[in-house]
């Protein structure tokens, strides 16, 4: 469980400069390690402090598109939203309720959705890779991935679609968290 008193006592300007560090904690991940799911995540939790393995190790499988399929969910966003899920939980032992933070992480996930379709036109990997390097890559086959890393997938194209979305991630988290402290200031 996250601990949540620790992240509400940020203020507006330290959420800024948070978004900023997990923007280029995500570009340094993605362009070293690759993996844009499990990068999203690494950066928003080094950011804030949050460790949670078995999130990290579940988003092996999301990168390129859903294991490498491609014509699914960017996984930089799709990873944004399982740290979504951890700030604001329905627990198993709670599976009936916790209504408020299942509408509240769907809310959070629209957000994050609004700003990748004003930034890309779009949510689905092969739509962003035509958009950022001007075509999609089948990454299952080898001869692909081989292009894919000649258009510069992880010099700089894929890195800051990471990065954007560690920082829009984090700004997102910081609004809801502020949002909440303001309502118990009333």
């Amino acid at each position: 469980m996250i601990d949540l008193n620790e992240l509400y006592q940020y203020s507006k300007e330290q959420w800024t400069n948070y978004a900023e560090e997990a923007y280029n904690l995500g570009f340094k991940y993605e362009k070293n390690y690759h993996g844009c799911g499990q990068c999203t995540i690494a950066a928003v939790f080094d950011t804030l402090n949050i460790n949670n393995d078995a999130v990290f190790q579940s988003a092996t499988v999301l990168a390129g598109g859903l294991g490498l399929f491609g014509k699914a969910t960017c996984s930089a966003l799709t990873g944004a939203a399982l740290i979504f899920g951890l700030i604001y939980p329905r627990r198993r032992e709670n599976f009936d309720g916790e209504r408020e933070n299942k509408y509240r992480t769907y809310s959070m996930a629209q957000e994050m959705h609004k700003r990748y379709l004003m930034h890309y036109g779009s949510i689905i990997c092969h739509d962003i890779h035509l958009r950022i390097m001007g075509r999609s890559f089948d990454l299952r086959r080898v001869d692909e991935r081989k292009c894919f890393e000649k258009a510069g997938a992880h010099d700089n194209k894929c890195p800051k679609v990471v990065a954007l979305a560690s920082k829009w991630a984090v700004e997102i988290i910081g609004e809801e968290l502020m949002k909440d402290e303001q309502e118990v200031l009333k």
